[in-house]
């Protein structure tokens, strides 16, 4: 689902952040990518969504080479993986309904159909009965559980989080992971970026430890010392 062969991105601030790096995530894997704030791993996953380009090396994602997409091109690869960051990113001026709507909009799903995805993307992340709700009135857990959903709008074949647990205390962010679980038990590749360690220690997946934009480990965590 996901190469990286041999990519460095430089933002010619002194050491590239992203160095000689290569891994492969598998289709229907769910793998978490650690380490601590400045390691690399927001703009990893940018360069898998194309926000940005890599200084050298190939990136491919399901069999597409993005590291050499036309600008034009990256909508459509956009609208194939769905991403859901630290905050997240509802539009508050809509309702619940209406942020899940919109993404199906630019899917190009509309009318009752749309609506009707909508009931069942919200039943699918215990969100059932909100859809008139707005952001504001929601808890951090729930505004994610809908950021969720909204990603979930195409069912895309990949999902990138970058940090979608940071803000949320311990019980929900277990909660959000069994959630992302169950997302990848259906059979999508969920890649999860985070800085905290305790996030995946119990959830026994795929751990990529990145230290100065380099992978130093590629193991389960079993003890702190995969922290890097």
């Amino acid at each position: 689902m996901i190469r990286f062969d041999h990519v460095t991105k430089d933002f010619g601030h002194g050491e590239p952040v992203l160095r000689d790096l290569s891994f492969h995530i598998e289709p229907g894997e769910l793998s978490f990518l650690i380490g601590r704030s400045g390691a690399g791993k927001t703009t990893l996953l940018r360069l898998i969504y194309g926000a940005e380009r890599p200084d050298s090396g190939t990136i491919r994602v399901a069999g597409r080479d993005v590291s050499r997409l036309r600008k034009g091109s990256v909508p459509y690869l956009r609208r194939n993986i769905g991403i859901i960051f630290q905050d997240s990113k509802l539009l508050e001026s809509r309702t619940v309904e209406g942020n899940i709507l919109f993404a199906l909009q630019v899917a190009g799903i509309g009318g009752r159909i749309a609506r009707r995805r909508v009931g069942e993307l919200l039943e699918r992340v215990g969100m059932a009965g909100r859809e008139e709700s707005w952001p504001a009135e929601l808890s951090g857990g729930e505004q994610q559980r809908v950021a969720i959903a909204r990603a979930l709008a195409n069912e895309p074949a990949l999902i990138l989080a970058d940090e979608a647990t940071g803000n949320l205390d311990p019980d929900v962010s277990e909660e959000i992971l069994n959630l992302f679980d169950a997302i990848n038990q259906a059979g999508t590749t969920i890649l999860f970026a985070t800085h905290d360690m305790d996030v995946v220690r119990e959830m026994r997946k795929r751990v990529l430890t990145l230290v100065a934009g380099e992978v130093v480990s590629d193991r389960p965590p079993e003890l702190e010392a995969a922290y890097g």
